[in-house]
């Protein structure tokens, strides 16, 4: 993979990373939650609306479609209710509900619930967008977090925050892989290509405390990097994909899209021509555009080989597509916004060693697409653009220059824009390269601060005068040990096109919203002698193969059976659940005859049954 190497190459160097000895911990249901385990969540959030979000897990005995009654309120205890409204969802849409609720007031918190099959969701809390000028706006922003790789505690950290306007997911919200010997192992525990895959893997991310505490509290406004689908995606393709074992990659992207767009609270384009498109513009009032980039698989040619300088410096590949470049150029061209933000995936500034780009998978393999952008900022005399970026699992404060050689680091002339790039969530680096980062700044002199070996997020803070990135690293992403941050920070200053050292974190915004009551104590205790949740049964109807991901309150063996109407077997298998949590198992069988069938699920003292269709 293009990033292993390039962080083998700066090395010289492997660090194997120490395994967990003991049983992986497993993602525990909270009863008390039930049919919505997965909580609430919302997302892009615009002046007079936003989109919000839950899954019902409907109960095993239960078949076709579900009606969800949703609410909100500028209030926390819902009186009034200014909007409200029902929508069904079914198997077809992995029972994901997603409400683009509009007619809302801007600048406004609002709290937001479901109702389903006799319950009641968790509260959310959202917040739209401003409509006119105003003088303070601030976002955490983050990515790469891995479930095999530690705890999320950065997303913990930013649903304790309380002065935030919203959150910008920047990729790699999943990864693809299969589960590794950590002590947090991904479901299903291989690497996932089907449909059932991908949103069982969604499925267990969507269950975690932490992550399910942000999507709580805030709005997300996310976009795909590579693991969403394979790592190192681009426009034809992936450097984790192989055609002749795993099939078609347009179909398995296709898979992917579609269960990001089922699980996360992203407002769809309404078009068929493209029903998955990423790239957006998000209006906060006259302070500022964001320009929401899809740089993976829009419109990105192959990477080229970093071994190949020829292929690598053509300035004919393309990182956006047309049609998504001369988008952002337009619309960059026609802001009156104070500030315009980048939000996209892979590192902007260039990255050099013994004169060449270290990384193509970056900016850097697509020279002639930056130089481009850049130079359209600079003969348009647009001001104030500022990169924010994720996908490396580390963290950087960039000058970027359109000619790194005429860049001045005194006084940082020849800078065009700026960037903030932030750490991973779990996903590491290696401590070993914060060694030779003196190595990196001295060979790249517009780069003035890099981090190879803390995990957690950045919160943007902007005013009319300056933006400010302020990184918050967590202690160890190892332990489930929350409360310890340390911070570093970054400005710029309206028209100087270049950053500078902080000293203290940017002052936080007058903001007090109550927030959405929190539930996050286990219910395990009180339900230990229940039944297993059957959490999902891929497909329905089905044919040759079930995807199953189910729950088990205690340790211990676990049948799955599957029997035709008139009492014949055809399937059955012993799942070996060593721990408490949530599992997944694959049903293979030759094709049964067409008809109704029934599933168990027994953990020996108690079971669910679901009828199922072969079609």
């Amino acid at each position: 993979m293009i990033r292993k190497i390039f962080l083998l190459f700066v090395t010289g160097l492997w660090a194997p990373k120490l395994m967990a000895q003991n049983e992986p911990s497993r993602i525990t249901l909270e009863a008390s939650m039930a049919p919505f385990y997965h909580g609430v969540a919302s997302g892009d959030p615009l002046a007079d609306r936003v989109v919000i979000w839950t899954r019902v897990t409907p109960d095993a005995g239960h078949t076709g479609p579900i009606v969800v009654e949703w609410e909100m309120s500028p209030n926390l205890n819902f009186s009034p209710v200014v909007k409200s409204g029902t929508v069904s969802t079914d198997e077809s849409r992995d029972y994901t509900v997603k409400v683009d609720v509009d007619g809302l007031s801007p600048r406004t918190y609002y709290y937001y619930r479901f109702k389903a099959l006799g319950a009641t969701s968790l509260v959310g809390r959202t917040k739209t967008a401003p409509d006119a000028y105003v003088d303070h706006l601030r976002f955490a922003f983050a990515s790469c977090a891995n479930y095999n790789g530690g705890y999320f505690l950065g997303y913990e950290a930013i649903g304790r925050r309380n002065d935030l306007d919203a959150v910008f997911h920047l990729g790699d919200y999943i990864y693809e892989y299969a589960a590794s010997g950590d002590h947090r192992r991904h479901e299903p525990d291989k690497e996932i290509i089907e449909l059932e895959d991908y949103r069982m893997r969604y499925s267990q991310y969507r269950l975690d405390q932490d992550l399910r505490l942000a999507h709580q509290q805030y709005p997300f406004i996310t976009i795909w990097d590579d693991h969403e689908i394979a790592n190192d995606s681009y426009r034809d393709g992936a450097e984790n994909h192989t055609e002749s074992t795993e099939g078609p990659y347009e179909l398995r992207k296709n898979r992917a899209l579609q269960a990001y767009f089922e699980w996360l609270p992203v407002r769809e384009s309404g078009s068929p021509m493209h029903p998955y498109r990423g790239w957006r513009k998000i209006s906060y009032g006259g302070l500022l555009d964001i320009f929401v980039l899809d740089t993976r698989i829009e419109g990105r040619d192959a990477q080229a080989p970093r071994t190949n300088p020829a292929a690598v410096n053509d300035t004919n590949r393309s990182m956006l597509g047309d049609e998504q470049r001369q988008w952002l150029l337009s619309e960059l061209a026609q802001s009156t916004a104070q500030w315009k933000v980048l939000a996209q995936q892979v590192m902007f500034a260039p990255l050099y060693a013994f004169g060449q780009p270290l990384n193509p998978d970056q900016w850097d393999g697509y020279p002639g697409e930056r130089n481009r952008l850049l130079r359209h900022i600079l003969d348009n005399g647009i001001q104030n653009v500022v990169v924010i970026t994720g996908d490396i699992h580390s963290s950087w404060a960039n000058d970027v220059p359109l000619n790194r050689n005429n860049y001045v680091s005194s006084t940082g002339e020849g800078s065009v824009v700026v960037e903030f790039i932030t750490p991973g969530i779990t996903s590491t680096a290696s401590s070993l390269l914060n060694s030779v980062s003196g190595l990196v700044l001295q060979n790249n002199p517009y780069i003035k601060f890099v981090d190879f070996s803390r995990q957690g997020y950045v919160v943007l803070d902007i005013t009319d005068a300056q933006a400010q990135g302020d990184w918050y690293f967590v202690k160890n992403k190892d332990v489930q040990e929350y409360g310890s941050e340390y911070f570093k920070g970054y400005y710029t200053e309206t028209g100087t096109r270049r950053l500078q050292a902080a000293l203290t974190p940017a002052p936080a915004p007058d903001y007090n919203a109550p927030f959405a009551p929190v539930v996050r104590d286990s219910a395990v205790s009180r339900v230990r002698n229940a039944a297993p949740v059957l959490v999902a049964a891929y497909p329905n109807p089905f044919f040759e193969r079930l995807a199953l991901q189910f729950y088990t309150q205690k340790p211990g063996d676990v049948r799955v059976s599957l029997t035709a109407s008139d009492g014949k077997s055809v399937y059955s298998a012993v799942v070996k659940c060593p721990a408490s949590g949530l599992y997944e198992h694959n049903l293979f069988f030759d094709p049964p005859v067409p008809g109704t069938y029934l599933l168990s699920v027994s953990d020996g003292r108690h079971s669910l049954t679901k009828k199922l269709v072969r079609k």
